[in-house]
């Protein structure tokens, strides 16, 4: 695809602590795209370090499963050697997305923390037995969209960040 830009994120220079935890898709469909992938995040993540904005940064990486899972750090080190370290691919078809999106909500956070998920692929959401796993649903159909429904009731009625992060909670 086309190179995309982020130009803002808002609240860069609020005080209160941020999370931002990445899934990057590993299959091999983003073998091409996978430099310009770890070059734009390592920028982004500079950035949050750079104006002085005390956020961690995690990882998740995934295919048709996932694949690794770090859990956010203040250390922009620590987020520059997980990029470093990626294979070329993982391989895979199938990506679980939702996986990965899970296990990026299951990481612990601060309570009153800003989190935020930024995925990374180039296939439409999907779920594998790992996302229905870790969503303990048995064939997932009726599950997963009373669960997503009772979700998206829940973020309706919120007026504030505070429950909307709540909400998320009972989601993942």
């Amino acid at each position: 695809g086309a190179p995309v830009r982020i130009t803002g994120f808002r609240g860069l220079e609020e005080d209160r602590p941020g999370y931002i935890v990445f899934g990057l898709d590993l299959s091999g469909s983003m073998d091409t795209e996978l430099e310009a992938v770890r070059a734009a995040v390592l920028q982004f993540a500079e950035t949050f370090r750079f104006r002085g904005r005390k956020t961690r940064i995690g990882l998740v990486t995934f295919s048709d499963q996932v694949v690794s899972s770090h859990r956010p750090s203040l250390m922009a080190g620590d987020f520059r050697r997980w990029i470093a370290q990626l294979p070329a691919s993982a391989g895979g078809a199938g990506e679980d997305g939702t996986h990965a999106m899970i296990k990026g909500a299951s990481m612990p956070f601060a309570h009153d923390a800003e989190r935020v998920f930024i995925m990374l692929t180039d296939e439409s959401l999907q779920m594998n037995q790992g996302g229905r796993s870790a969503l303990k649903l048995g064939d997932g159909t009726t599950a997963i969209c009373d669960r997503l429904n009772r979700g998206a009731l829940c973020f309706q009625r919120c007026k504030t960040a505070r429950c909307r992060c709540q909400c998320a909670m009972k989601l993942g």
